[in-house]
């Protein structure tokens, strides 16, 4: 097997890691020890992951510009957009309209306005700066976004955010700089047990607090960037020095757009079943790990489909192998 493909494996892995830790968050309200693990790092991880495999080097604007087009902006408003297009045969076109227009600014699936648009900012603040310089202006990015998101300023389009994933990104561009650390099991063993220390402080020094990107809460910004730091460098180096992933895990890990923007519907559609069944909603473990199992199963399913019939949809040109599915 090349080299080629095993990065490709484990960067599947990766963002599967952080589909993950984002499906057990939203089916697990209250904060306990698994959301203060996870919360610092499942959406950074994806932001970071973006920025180790952007290319410094090669910043060619239309090349740039075609893929986060096709790959991404063109994928997320189909898929997301025909959920609310079925609906609008019951509720009538002003309800669609209304539901593109909050898809768009990010009140319907925050995370995709404020990806694309901190994408956008970082290929262009690396584009026209050289060397360290791209590092502060990215850094001062960040603060301008935390102020910014204190204020309830540029909240559409997750324009604060945005600037304040800046950080993230440059997390992934620093990881891919140092690689050779992360090769090194001493490095990964340390940064665990430092991030394992800082989790657990969190309940001394923040008791009751809930940290969430989304919602602009932190334990403290400075704790809060360091236990991102801290986390995703564990996290791609634990991922990075295994060297053999379930399959089921690789095709979670190359759906994440496709899983992200179906799960809360097919959440919801399981919810109303159980109340429908039982009157109430159970989530303790095993339905937890129920919903994640039978949720990213179904969206593999038609992922297959759209793979076949429609590849654009999932931002491929031609179709792909499904290897989980033959």
């Amino acid at each position: 097997m090349s080299d080629l493909y095993k990065r490709k494996d484990w960067i599947d892995a990766l963002r599967a890691l952080a589909l993950l830790f984002v499906m057990i968050g939203h089916l697990i309200p209250t904060v306990d020890s698994f959301f203060i693990f996870t919360s610092p790092i499942k959406i950074p991880l994806f932001f970071a992951i973006s920025g180790y495999l952007f290319n410094t080097k090669n910043l060619n604007q239309q090349l740039f510009l075609k893929n986060l087009f096709f790959k991404i902006v063109i994928p997320w408003l189909i898929l997301s957009g025909s959920i609310y297009l079925l609906v609008s045969f019951i509720k009538g076109y002003h309800y669609f309209l209304r539901s593109m227009y909050e898809i768009l600014t990010g009140d319907i699936l925050w995370f995709m306005p404020c990806f694309v648009v901190g994408k956008i900012i970082f290929f262009y603040s690396h584009k026209f700066t050289k060397n360290y310089w791209s590092y502060i202006i990215s850094i001062s990015f960040c603060i301008l976004g935390f102020i910014l998101a204190q204020k309830d300023a540029l909240n559409i389009f997750m324009i604060n955010r945005a600037l304040i994933a800046q950080i993230f990104l440059l997390i992934g561009v620093l990881i891919r700089k140092y690689e050779n650390l992360l090769l090194n099991r001493v490095y990964v063993i340390i940064s665990l047990l430092v991030y394992l220390s800082l989790c657990a402080f969190c309940y001394l020094l923040f008791p009751n607090i809930r940290m969430d990107i989304h919602l602009n809460h932190y334990y403290n910004e400075m704790y809060t960037i360091i236990m991102i730091f801290v986390g995703c460098f564990f996290a791609f180096g634990i991922i990075r020095i295994v060297n053999r992933f379930p399959r089921y895990l690789l095709e979670v890990g190359k759906n994440t757009l496709l899983i992200y923007i179906l799960h809360s519907y097919i959440y919801s559609f399981f919810n109303y079943i159980q109340k429908t069944l039982f009157g109430t909603l159970y989530k303790n473990t095993i339905m937890v790990v129920a919903y994640v199992v039978i949720t990213c199963a179904i969206c593999l399913v038609i992922s297959a489909f759209l793979n076949r019939f429609a590849p654009f949809v999932l931002g491929h040109s031609k179709r792909t192998t499904n290897k989980l599915i033959q």
